[in-house]
Formats: C-alpha cells, structure tokens, sequence
C-alpha cells in the first residue's frame, strides 16, 4: 500500500463538536461563494451567501449526528473542514433540504442527478470541503480528503467536483465513476469519482495553484470520464 500523505507542517487534524458547527458552516460556504458552482445554485451573491450559511449549519448538524466532520486546526484557529454523511438515495435527503432555500433545492436537484446508485457497499460521501482563502494550496485539502481513520473514514468514499478538480481528486486516490454531469444552465461541469476501502492513495503536497490542472475536456481524456450528461437546476 502507498504511504499517506501526513497533514501539513503545524496542522492538526480533529473530529468537530457542536461548537464549531458555526464557525466550520462559514467556511463552507465562503470556499463555494465564488464558484461556479455556488454561480449555479444562487445568481445573486447576496442571497447565496446567506443561504448557503444555513444550508451548512443544517448539512454540519446532520454530519455530526450521522457521519463525520474532520477538521483542520492550526495554532487553536481552524482553516479547513470536510463533512461526510452517509451516501444514501438523495430522496432520502429531501427534508433537510428546507434551511438555505433555493440553495438547498438545487443543491438536492444535482445530488439527485449525480449521485445515481454506483456502489452496493455502505459508504461516504463528501457533503463538503472547504480551506480558508489564504490558507490553499499548501496540501490541507489533500489532508482531509486522505486521512485514514478506523471506522467511519475507513470505508469506501465518494465525491462530486467540478471537473477542474479532478486532477487534485485523482492525486488523493479518487478515480472517476460514471458520467460527469452539465449543470444548466451555465454549462459547470461536474464528476462523481470515488474512492475504494483504503487507498490507494498517492502522496501529494499542493504547494502552488499550477498544481491544479485546469480545464474539464483534458480531465476527460485523461481520466476516462464517460460522456457528459445534462442536469437542469430551473427554479420554481
């Protein structure tokens, strides 16, 4: 087996508690605002941010309950944060989607169309992943998208990211599986990819953004994404 990366010089990695649920629910949602993804779920930056603050308090909530929400710490101060949930049918997730609004309908809507049933065994998901601005690029994803843990983190896990990431996901072990999704409108590209019970997982420090690769046809080619499918997001 390939050795895991360890957490970047100074940073130490811990399981949240109801305390942070504000404080990791920010950083949530200010590492999507920008996105094009967040473009997607809101067109209004003012709305979006709102909603989606409290589509991740109510997202962090369940977590704690039911899944998982590692945190990275540096000096006491926390920069970074994974939440994983169990990977269910999205139907099953409907309830939750009433905090956040708009954000959190269309949020299930491309769940919903990405997260076709893809592995019998049960497993995570990622439900979000967020470092502070001036805190990326210098591996904390890496980190959290990596760590091997006894139990929950154990098992297999999956995640959808915008195909401009899937060179980042594939250095932390993920592969992808099935096809990548077009939201519409606005054309952002999305792909499932998963990860199997352990690694494997190749060691990788983000240390500069040309890390990155950019560009969702290359990823394509490179990882053998199935062709993309359409996924509406049209507001009631």
């Amino acid at each position: 087996m390939m050795a895991l990366p360890e957490p970047p010089s100074g940073v130490t990695i811990r399981d949240a508690t109801q305390w942070d649920v504000a404080p990791v629910a920010g950083i949530l949602a200010c590492t999507v605002l920008p996105t094009s993804i967040g473009t997607w779920l809101e067109s209004d930056p003012l709305v979006r941010g709102g909603q989606l603050h409290a589509f991740y308090l109510d997202r962090v909530r369940e977590a704690l309950r039911h899944g998982a929400v590692r945190l990275a710490d540096v000096a006491g101060a926390t920069i970074g944060a994974a939440v994983w949930l169990p990977c269910t049918d999205p139907a099953a997730d409907a309830p939750m989607a009433v905090a956040g609004a708009g954000v959190a309908l269309r949020m299930s809507q491309m769940e919903a169309v990405v997260w076709r049933p893809h592995l019998s065994q049960p497993h995570l998901r990622l439900a979000g992943l967020g470092v502070l601005l001036h805190q990326r690029h210098h591996g904390v994803a890496t980190a959290l998208l990596t760590e091997h843990l006894h139990g929950l983190l154990h098992s297999a896990r999956c995640l959808a990211v915008e195909a401009s990431l899937t060179g980042l996901c594939a250095r932390c072990g993920y592969r992808p599986h099935g096809e990548a999704v077009r939201l519409t409108p606005g054309g952002v590209i999305v792909q499932p990819m998963l990860r199997g019970p352990g690694g494997p997982v190749a060691r990788a420090r983000n240390s500069a953004a040309a890390r990155y690769p950019s560009g969702p046809a290359p990823h394509r080619a490179a990882y053998g994404a199935a062709p993309v499918r359409e996924a509406t997001g049209d507001k009631p």
